[in-house]
């Protein structure tokens, strides 16, 4: 498969995995369709294409800010002090995120379509996810 390339603004942590699927956000389109998507840009800050596929755009937006959060925020708090208890373990926040990236890239450079329902690891991405996130700060 050839390297997606994406056309607006570099997107690092994507480029470094090399998903399967290229954003929507990047495919090419028409003249009027992009006055189209402009128009709602201005208006909402995004256009219709990012509700076409939720689940894969939210995927992509996750992945590269747990990247990120991890590169900044390691360097500023102590990733290893909050405690999260998931399924009778107990894990450090860093541990967790490790964790949800690894599951993030899994699902990002699949052949099939990312966290369709039959996937196991969505569910304890999300689970993790919702534990760990309000501790997501510095």
């Amino acid at each position: 498969m050839a390297k997606i390339r994406y056309k607006r603004k570099r997107r690092k942590y994507l480029e470094e995995v090399d998903p399967k699927y290229q954003s929507i956000r990047d495919l090419k389109v028409s003249k009027k369709r992009r006055k189209r998507f402009k128009k709602q840009r201005d208006k909402y800050g995004f256009d219709e294409r990012e509700t076409w596929n939720l689940d894969y755009l939210m995927l992509e937006l996750i992945y590269e800010r747990l990247r990120m959060y991890k590169d900044v925020a390691s360097e500023i708090i102590n990733l290893d002090f909050h405690k999260i208890d998931y399924k009778g373990q107990t894990y450090t926040q860093n541990q967790v995120l490790n964790r949800l990236i690894v599951l993030s890239k899994q699902a990002l450079t699949r052949e099939e379509a990312p966290f369709t329902r039959e996937i196991i690891g969505e569910k304890e991405f999300w689970e993790l996810r919702s534990k760990v996130f309000p501790y997501f700060w510095w």
